[in-house]
């Protein structure tokens, strides 16, 4: 064989890469395009059908979009883990989970204060709030375990993870994802979307920071808890102790 011929011999592929394959490449972008329009496409066909977004089937269906998600980066990835942020990186993780979920609760009553200043009302005293607020603990909790799981999977995860490399730009995946996720939350009222967006910031920049899905759903799942299931329980006890006479005490 000639130098010519020797020269052009493909080296063996590493068992890391894969051959590329058209097919194989629309495949994140397809998953993307799952993530990102499916739960609000899934939201706008509960309420034309049923008008409660807050079913059990409804959350259900959301996971089953989070679980194709995952598959899709996993056929797509052979380091998906690191792609979707499935690790937990030590104590530096864990501060800078503390400092989002801290700081997310601690401004909580200034963003409900500027909510109301812009003419709209606590996200508490919404429709949408005191539908979720209503209903038995076991459907709050599932309800919470849904929006912490499915909500960072999808726009955290694969939106940013997985986004990053369908868009060449992480910034880029960062706007898009942010923008689909607070209008996914547009039943809530445009004055709840102003909480929306800042926890939907916090969360994206914890992910951008630690790149870990696993911080993100802990404290996506913290606040929820904090205001689908504290909250609910301390107005509740109020309420009681409003109702007792003062010569019944």
């Amino acid at each position: 064989t000639g130098p010519g011929l020797a020269s052009c011999r493909c080296r063996p592929l590493s068992s890391n890469v894969r051959p590329h394959n058209n097919h194989m490449d629309t495949l994140p972008a397809t998953g993307l395009v799952l993530a990102l329009i499916g739960p609000p496409a899934v939201l706008v066909a509960v309420r034309f059908c049923s008008g409660e977004p807050f079913r059990l089937w409804s959350a259900l269906v959301m996971w089953g979009i989070a679980c194709l998600a995952t598959v899709v980066a996993m056929v797509s990835y052979d380091d998906w883990p690191a792609k979707l942020g499935l690790h937990w990186s030590g104590w530096h993780t864990a501060a800078a989970a503390l400092t989002a979920a801290i700081l997310l609760l601690a401004s909580w009553p200034a963003v409900q204060f500027l909510q109301r200043a812009l003419g709209g009302s606590d996200s508490t005293d919404s429709e949408s709030f005191k539908k979720i607020a209503a209903k038995p603990i076991w459907h709050r909790l599932f309800l919470v375990t849904t929006a912490g799981v499915v909500e960072e999977v999808l726009y955290r995860g694969y939106g940013i993870g997985v986004g990053q490399q369908v868009f060449g730009s992480t910034s880029l995946a960062v706007v898009i994802s942010l923008g689909v996720f607070v209008a996914a939350h547009f039943r809530w009222g445009l004055s709840h979307l102003l909480s929306v967006t800042w926890a939907g910031a916090v969360l994206s920049a914890l992910f951008v920071i630690t790149n870990s899905l696993l911080a993100c759903i802990i404290v996506h799942a913290l606040v929820d808890a904090v205001g689908f299931l504290l909250v609910p329980a301390v107005r509740a006890r109020k309420s009681k102790h409003a109702t007792v006479m003062p010569g019944e005490v």
